[in-house]
């Protein structure tokens, strides 16, 4: 029976000797798979990259060979403008004839409609210009212009007061080969907006750059010309047309991109705007493609045209979309460069299939997997070998696996200051360096992680704590209405619920001149208590913030000068002024200080003030309340005292001191019955009955009887005695609380009945008085009205005499 153990040492350490050379080769080969595939990835981003940038230079390369060529033919510009301004001053005094005129029909060089228009003859040095259209006759200094420097040159009259200028002598041609004399430029353009030209040559200045000229495109120069009065009557021309640079156009379509790039140009604003101005193979050239959409439902040529508007001088943008051309049977993938030329307003696009750019990928796919299947083969041969040393090797190999197999449990268990030391040249070398290598970074990111941890740990824990004590302040000044209470413990409880060192609590006086210390933390707090510690509003950290309603903190001290600091509190290295804000206004501030600097950041203050502005709030409703309850206090006794007296008045005014209710019926007492022995205080020391209102009392000698007080506005007016007889057992709770509900609620009815009495009583003195005063009123003799008020008051008040007396005072005397 095969067993392990009876095969021999050699077998066994061959054996493991060729398992382990197995897994040493196919670890290699992981880490040459893992490390191919980076490569491949970071040389496939490089290569896109490269491409990209490829596709930038040649924007970029067309861009500045359009900005060499527009600089070229601008200096052109400027030289012919030049040159036709000196003909034209050696020809002699610009003027309009003021006896002859000529009838124009004037076309409009954008919308082609004609008006017929007449205007005076345009005169230079005394001889009229001519209105030549046929190319073949000479036209007065235009030519003579163009013969000395080339291009083109025209001489504009002007039309109107609104500035419209008229070709009157050009060598430009319409399409149909005639000068084109005859059109006009328009002050305003069709699009509404006022013709560049037209405004800057009116404006007494020289306009220089692109200009549609009849039917095309021009880079110009214009000026205006001025009669002997200083007056516009119109402006000299001379430019070089843009697209007839056919060099840098056929260069531009000459441009090579890759095996099937190309570049293209869009025109970006105004007429041509998203037309194609250079296209591959002058295919599209003219063509719109603003309004066309991609198979994505994408307005390609919009959004390379917005972006290219955005972009500074000489800056690209790149954008991705799908793409199909004419000879294209469905869209491919695009990655298009591309730059913008104001001057020319050329979006200058370079464009390449992005399978095209990819390509470097596969290539480079390709390559690994040829590397990858040279490793695979190299490793088989590499294990027919071993298979003949492992006898030899086994020993060798064995103990270095063994020793990094037993290190890399030890870092797994958390011993990461392990180091395997194996100085040799093979795989094992190798891998034991690799191996110290990660557990260098893993000590370093573990050491990261718990710095990280421990610091995010300080912060959580101490903004938890600054949190929980202001809860807890918050919780306790709530439940304090007293303000002198309040202002002790608050300042204790923060102190205690933050760690700090000292608090203080300052309140401004009533003509807000000082801050005056209320309350104050420790034996420093005593003492400045005791001195009648105070800071002037606007000095100092307090007075800053009590004036500025806004905290101010000192993360160190000994650098604040505005802290004041005090002689009670030398361990003071940080402190904060908090101001106390309460319905708008400032009550006063609190001072926090600690003995560790740098003790208050952002959070903290931000928790501190919204803990400081409760303890405002707390103040001000002590404020409020204590000033609430002193004035319901004194309503109260106030009201308790007239009430009171009201009900003397009216128990003296009836003849009845009470009612009886037995099985008799219910009588009036005339005299109070007397008390049983031994209960003449009503009220006699016994205990209150649960339940019951804390006014019901027993007799000392009798359970079976109670006394209820009847009591208004908490003034006593009366009592209710309740007696049962013996059979019926003593008083339960539940009839006690239903005989003190009775009563009060008799206490309350009792009270409107009196009120309703008064009521009425005043009510008859009121109607009283009226009918009196009315009788007295009828007359206007003056025996006559004492006799009626005489008779009307002794009869309305029952009254057997009534004697009405007229005089003076006893020692005073009637004025003369």
């Amino acid at each position: 029976m095969f067993r392990w153990r009876n095969l021999n040492i050699l077998i066994k350490i061959a054996l493991l000797a060729f398992n382990g050379a197995l897994m040493m080769a196919l670890v290699m080969w992981g880490i040459s798979s893992w490390q191919s595939n980076l490569f491949s990835r970071r040389a496939a981003q490089e290569a896109e990259a490269l491409a990209l940038n490829d596709l930038g230079d040649i924007a970029l390369g067309i861009y500045n060979m359009v900005r060499a060529q527009d600089e070229t033919v601008q200096q052109q510009v400027n030289y012919n403008l030049k040159t036709a301004r000196y003909v034209l001053t050696q020809n002699g005094v610009a003027q309009l004839s003021a006896e002859r005129t000529v009838a124009w029909t004037a076309a409009n060089q954008y919308t082609l409609q004609s008006l017929p228009v007449r205007l005076p003859q345009m005169l230079i040095g005394g001889r009229w210009l001519g209105e030549n259209s046929n190319p073949n006759e000479v036209t007065p200094i235009v030519d003579e212009i163009v013969a000395l420097v080339g291009g083109t040159a025209t001489i504009f009259q002007r039309m109107n007061e609104q500035g419209d200028m008229l070709r009157v002598a050009t060598n430009v041609l319409t399409v149909d080969g005639r000068r084109a004399i005859g059109t006009y430029i328009p002050a305003i353009d069709p699009n509404g907006t006022p013709n560049s030209v037209v405004a800057a040559v009116l404006r007494g200045e020289t306009y220089q750059g692109s200009a549609y000229v009849v039917s095309d495109w021009y880079l110009t120069a214009y000026e205006p010309i001025y009669d002997g009065n200083g007056d516009v009557i119109g402006m000299l021309y001379v430019g070089v047309r843009r697209e007839g640079v056919e060099s840098l156009r056929q260069a531009v379509l000459d441009t090579k991109v890759g095996a099937s790039g190309y570049t293209f140009v869009l025109g970006a604003q105004g007429d041509q705007q998203g037309v194609y101005l250079v296209s591959e193979g002058e295919q599209l050239d003219g063509v719109s493609v603003w309004n066309t959409m991609n198979a994505d439902e994408r307005y390609v040529a919009r959004e390379i045209v917005d972006a290219a508007l955005k972009l500074e001088p000489g800056e690209l943008a790149t954008l991705r979309y799908r793409w199909q051309s004419p000879d294209e049977t469905e869209p491919q993938w695009r990655i298009s460069r591309f730059t913008y030329y104001q001057p020319w307003d050329w979006v200058i696009a370079v464009t390449a299939y992005e399978s095209e750019i990819l390509a470097y990928q596969d290539v480079l796919q390709g390559g690994r997997a040829d590397m990858l299947r040279t490793l695979g083969i190299a490793g088989v041969l590499i294990l027919v070998l071993v298979s003949g040393l492992s006898v030899l090797l086994a020993r060798s190999i064995a103990g270095p696996i063994n020793r990094l197999a037993g290190a890399a449990q030890e870092v797994a268990a958390g011993n990461l200051e392990l180091q395997v030391d194996m100085e040799r040249g093979d795989e094992a070398g190798l891998l034991a360096h690799s191996f110290n290598q990660m557990t260098a970074r893993l000590r370093g990111l573990v050491a990261s992680l718990e710095s990280q941890v421990a610091e995010r740990t300080r912060d959580l824990t101490q903004r938890s704590a600054y949190l929980a004590g202001s809860a807890e302040v918050g919780r306790a000044v709530t439940q304090i209405l007293d303000v002198e209470s309040l202002l002790s413990q608050v300042v204790e409880l923060i102190r205690d619920s933050f760690g700090l060192y000292y608090v203080g609590l300052f309140l401004a006086d009533e003509e807000r001149e000082w801050a005056v210390l209320r309350a104050g933390t420790g034996e420093a707090g005593q003492k400045m208590l005791s001195r009648q510690h105070r800071i002037r509003i606007g000095d100092g950290m307090i007075g800053w913030s009590v004036a500025h309603a806004q905290p101010r903190i000192a993360l160190d001290v000994g650098e604040d000068a505005v802290r004041l600091a005090s002689s009670e509190l030398p361990n003071t290295r940080s402190e904060a002024a908090l101001p106390l804000r309460s319905r708008g206004r400032v009550l006063g501030a609190l001072s926090v200080q600690s003995a560790q600097p740098s003790a208050f950041d952002e959070s903290a203050i931000a928790v501190l003030q919204m803990m400081a502005d409760q303890v405002a709030v707390a103040l001000d409703n002590a404020r409020l309340f204590s000033s609430a309850q002193q004035a319901l206090d004194a309503e109260r006794r106030a009201y308790g005292d007239l009430t009171q007296q009201a009900w003397l008045a009216t128990l003296r005014a009836r003849a009845e001191r009470g009612y009886r209710a037995d099985s008799e019926g219910v009588r009036p007492l005339m005299t109070l019955p007397a008390l049983p022995q031994g209960s003449r205080a009503v009220l006699s020391a016994v205990s209150a009955v649960p339940g019951a209102s804390a006014s019901v009392r027993f007799y000392q000698e009798d359970p079976y009887t109670v006394v209820l007080p009847l009591r208004i506005r908490e003034q006593p007016v009366g009592l209710v005695r309740l007696q049962k007889p013996q059979a019926a057992g003593g008083w339960g709770e539940e009839e006690l609380a239903l005989m003190s509900s009775v009563v009060e609620q008799m206490s309350v009815a009792l009270e409107s009945a009196r009120l309703y009495q008064d009521t009425q009583d005043r009510a008859q003195q009121e109607r009283l008085i009226g009918e009196v005063t009315s009788r007295i009123r009828e007359t206007l003799d003056i025996e006559r009205m004492l006799r009626i008020a005489a008779d009307e008051l002794r009869a309305r008040l029952g009254l057997e005499r009534l004697v009405v007396r007229l005089g003076v005072p006893e020692g005073q005397e009637m004025a003369e």
